[in-house]
This record gives structure tokens, sequence and C-alpha cells, in this order.
């Protein structure tokens, strides 16, 4: 084994997001809308195509959760529940991000779209 241990037992060290205190729960920045992109607009087919695959990684992620679901109500030895925890707190954190995401491009697609006039 190399030093220091494999990225199973660290994982099973750290406290998971959810025992933590508030002020000791990691979090995931999102940029403001439009900031980056000086409050222009996304483009429609950009968005159109972003949309369509975060619903597809919703489906793939609900897959996910649903048998982290069902493998919880097995029983797991130690190193197997220590597994279903990575697992279980990864899917989540990819839920929220792709939660996130949505919400970026659901404000986007309701932003009006500036049209100077002809002079």
């Amino acid at each position: 084994m190399r030093a220091g241990g494999s990225r199973l037992q660290k994982a099973g060290k750290e406290k998971r997001n959810s025992d933590r205190k508030p002020s000791e729960r990691k979090t995931i920045e999102m940029p403001s809308h439009g900031a980056e992109r000086g409050g222009k607009k996304l483009p429609s087919d950009i968005g159109s195509r972003l949309r369509h695959l975060t619903h597809d990684l919703s489906n793939s992620l609900e897959t996910i959760n649903q048998a982290c679901y069902l493998l919880a109500k097995t029983r797991l030895d130690t190193n197997g529940k220590k597994w279903h925890s990575m697992i279980d707190a990864a899917a989540l954190a990819a839920v929220r991000i792709n939660r996130s995401i949505r919400e970026i491009l659901r404000s986007e697609s309701a932003k009006p779209t500036s049209r100077r006039r002809a002079s």
C-alpha cells in the first residue's frame, strides 16, 4: 500500500457534508449569471444543448441515486458501507451542481434581449 493510505481510507476518515456544522460545510461557488460574459445572453443553440444535457444528466443521476438507495437496503460489510457513503455523497453533490446549472440556464433564457435601433 502507498504511504498515506488509499482514497477509501482517507474518505472514510472525513466527515460527510451533512454531518458538519453549517460553518464547516464545503460549498460550491457558482459564477453570477452572465457576469463572466459581460451580461450578454447565452446563444439559444448553446442554451438549448446545455438544457438537453442537464436533463440527460438528471436522468442518469436519478438512476445512480435509486441504485444507491437499494444498495443501502442490503447487508454491507464495513468496506462496502464506506464505498456506499462515498457514492451517495458524490451523487448528491452532482445533483446539486446540476440543479445550479439548470437554474442558471433558466435565468439566462428569461433575460430579455436588448436590440439597438437602426439610425
